[in-house]
Order: structure tokens, then sequence, then C-alpha cells
């Protein structure tokens, strides 16, 4: 039961991402190219973590607030974004035509739908089936996994349409990502009232600005994107 709740959330966007009334899109190879790559990421990702918390422990005091916050945004954060991103970035490389925000945050989506699934699991794996644990993970920590990718493909996606300036806004889409995760990621564990209520707050943020742009965002994908144009144009031609 906790297995599936703490991917409940996760399902349901998935099957919005391919959901259309008009349009059919194909589940090609970059789909599949994703999900393996993000099986590995999230493998390097557990295993980076686990190899990094002696050295944190070493230089800081475990649970103290410096060490939070060195966990989180310097470890945690740019390592889960980078593994997101990664996995997009091979499965997508050879696509020279890939240039509307829609397509692009449709991949980033589903690539951190699939992240976050990984890491759900595996964190119910080892918290033995904990059903709050699901609850959180499913309705706070997934939403916000989509959010920090829904920020870094609005960079991405700049750094695609220019030919200058493009490292700018890769480290850009890097930062912010990093930062909100970071951040979140420290409000949460970090357990004062203050804190605690901090993260609450930001949490809430995150969940309205998902739901308001990022939904928005899926919308114009299925109604706008290369395969929408590409199977519209199909269908004239056969029409005629």
């Amino acid at each position: 039961m906790s297995y599936l709740l703490s991917i409940s959330f996760i399902i349901i966007v998935i099957y919005l991402l391919f959901k259309n009334p008009k349009y059919t899109l194909p589940i090609d190879k970059i789909i599949f190219k994703i999900i393996l790559y993000e099986v590995i990421a999230a493998i390097l990702v557990s295993l980076s973590s686990f190899f990094l918390e002696e050295p944190l422990s070493n230089l800081f005091t475990s649970s103290s607030a410096t060490y939070i916050l060195v966990e989180n945004f310097i470890t945690v954060a740019p390592l889960e974004e980078l593994a997101k991103f990664i996995a997009v970035y091979i499965a997508t490389k050879g696509f020279k035509s890939l240039r509307r925000k829609e397509d692009i945050l449709f991949y980033l989506l589903f690539s951190a739908c699939i992240f976050s699934a990984l890491e759900n699991l595996l964190y119910i794996f080892i918290y033995d089936g904990d059903l709050l644990l699901a609850l959180l993970r499913n309705f706070v920590s997934t939403p916000c996994h989509l959010f920090y990718s829904i920020v870094f493909g609005f960079f991405y996606t700049l750094y695609l349409q220019h030919h200058t300036y493009k490292i700018g806004y890769f480290l850009q889409g890097l930062f912010f990502a990093s930062f909100f995760h970071g951040f979140m990621n420290f409000c949460l564990c970090y357990y004062t009232y203050t804190q605690s209520l901090l993260g609450l707050i930001f949490a809430c943020v995150v969940l309205g600005s998902f739901y308001l742009i990022g939904a928005e965002l899926i919308k114009r994908h299925l109604e706008k994107s290369l395969y929408a144009v590409q199977i519209a144009e199909c269908e004239e031609v056969e029409s005629l």
C-alpha cells in the first residue's frame, strides 16, 4: 500500500503528460532512454550521497544547521538536479530540432517523475513501508521535483535557443533549481518550529506554482508540441 501511495501522484502526472484528446503522442526511444538513464542516475546519486556522508560528518556536527545546510545545498540538491537533467540531455542530444519549451519541459518533467518515483520507492523500502512518509513524499517531494525541473527547463530552453552565453544559462538553471531544492530540504530537515513552518510555507508555494504553471505548460505541450504539429500536418495531407 505504501509503495503504491508513494508513486500515485507520479502516475497521475505521467498520465496527464501523455493524455491528449486530439493527438496521440508516440512512446519513442527517447522515453525508454530517459527511464534507463534515470535508473543509472538514481543509483549513482545514492552511492555518491552515501560516500559523502562520512566526510561531512567529520567536518560538521551531525544534525547541526551547518551540516544540514551543506549537505542539501552542496551535495544533495546539485547532484539530483544534474541527474535529472543529464538523462534528458543525453537522450535528446541528437535531436537538433528540439527547441520548443513545451517539448523540452515534457521530457524534463517525465525525467523528474521517473527519478522521484525511484527515490520515493527507495525511501519506503528503507523505512519499512512508512505510510506517513509515503504520503509526504507523494504530495510534497514529488511536486517539488517537478517544480525544480520546470525552473531548470526554462533556462535550458534559453541555452538551446541562443548561440552566446550558453554556459551562463545552463549555470543559472542549475543554480536556481538547486537553490529551491536545497532550501526546501533544509527547511524540512532542520527540525525547529520556525524552519518547519518556513518549509511548510515554501512547500505550499511550490505546490501552487506547479499546479498553476506546470499544468499549463503540460497543456501547451499537448497542443503545440512538435509531435502535435507533425501529426496535424499528416492528417491535413491525408484529408487532401
